[in-house]
């Protein structure tokens, strides 16, 4: 037994000699101290020696025992710190050099448009207000001069939701309507009127939804900014007036416009302002379906039908209401060919802007 002490000790000194990472040591420690480690079986063959023999051996194996453990430790600490000496020397970094600059985002296209309108519309004295994206039909369509039967409806292909009707209350009457994702933010007149006495100036941005097939020119969501102005004396030459306004602040002093008679359920008379095209310099493309003409601006006098809708008088008031296609300005205003690329998410393409 004395032989086999001595033979653990100086194998175990040879082997913690050549140890040189912390795992190293901690795998000597396991051969030695371990459940099954040398030291340990010779502890737990002493209970089959002679008494005064099991004395003589157990005090010299705990001798090794704490010996291994003081040597373990020292060897371990003095491997931990070569091994951090070692990730320093191989990850040293000069802490005076400048950093990696980091990229920074951006507005994209359609926020900055609608944000240089907002403040074109601010500086004119109108405020700005917000309405629901998913939107009752009585607001979206019957309040707008819209009924069921209208044939202005073919051309919003509608997001149904669907949802047990809802019960609205218009003039006394009470009746079902159906919910959907808005198609146009023009129903916040409605509900602006509703709680709120003219005169007023009002904006009214949001994203709308369309069931169409995508397309350079269509998506299936876009932004429109609707506009309002409501007061005693409100005419065309005063949405004549905001309308080069807005676009002369929007793409320079100098651009080309013109006022021609349009159609639109909730406005009587309806005009529309184009712009030229900035694509072709009106010399006819398919951006301009070869016209040189965009148009950019529909509005007209509020119909006396939207007032009843909303609980006003129509002969006390008279009204101003336009349209401004967000994504639209933004196309023209950075020349870019396809609607689409403006939700495409490539970074690629939003890095231009």
């Amino acid at each position: 037994m004395d032989k086999e002490i001595l033979s653990i000790k100086n194998s175990f000194s040879d082997a913690l000699e050549k140890a040189a990472a912390p795992e190293q040591v901690e795998e000597i420690r396991i051969e030695y101290l371990g459940r099954k480690g040398a030291l340990t079986l010779v502890l737990r063959a002493l209970k089959d020696l002679p008494e005064e023999e099991r004395r003589r051996i157990g005090e010299q194996a705990n001798l090794l025992r704490r010996e291994i453990e003081e040597r373990l430790a020292e060897k371990r600490a003095e491997s931990e710190k070569t091994a951090r000496e070692s990730v320093l020397k191989k990850e040293w970094l000069d802490v005076t050099r400048p950093g990696i600059k980091s990229l920074r985002g951006h507005l994209h296209p359609i926020t900055k448009v609608r944000r240089e309108l907002e403040d074109i519309f601010i500086s004119m004295g109108f405020g700005i207000v917000e309405g629901p994206e998913m939107e009752l039909e009585h607001y979206n369509f019957d309040s707008l001069n819209m009924p069921e039967t209208h044939p202005a409806r073919e051309t919003q292909d509608t997001w149904w939701i669907d949802h047990a009707p809802v019960m609205v209350k218009n003039h006394g009457i009470k009746k079902e309507t159906r919910l959907l994702l808005r198609t146009q933010v023009t129903q916040i007149q409605i509900r602006h009127m509703e709680k709120h006495n003219p005169p007023f100036r009002i904006i009214m941005p949001g994203t709308v939804f369309r069931r169409e097939a995508t397309d350079a020119s269509h998506e299936i969501q876009f932004v429109q900014m609707d506009g309002m102005m409501v007061d005693n004396k409100a005419s065309l030459a005063d949405l004549k007036g905001i309308m080069e306004a807005v676009l002369k602040k929007l793409f320079g002093p100098r651009i080309k416009t013109r006022l021609r008679a349009g159609f639109f359920p909730f406005v009587e008379p309806g005009v529309e302002m184009d712009i030229e095209c900035l694509y072709c310099d009106q010399r006819g493309c398919p951006v301009c379906k070869h016209s040189g003409w965009i148009e950019v601006f529909p509005g007209g006098i509020v119909h006396p039908r939207v007032f009843k809708a909303a609980g006003l008088e129509p002969r006390q008031w008279q009204g101003i209401a336009w349209d401004i296609g967000v994504d639209r300005i933004a196309i023209l205003k950075y020349k870019i060919p396809d609607l689409r690329l403006l939700r495409s998410g490539d970074v690629r393409f939003l890095r231009q802007f």
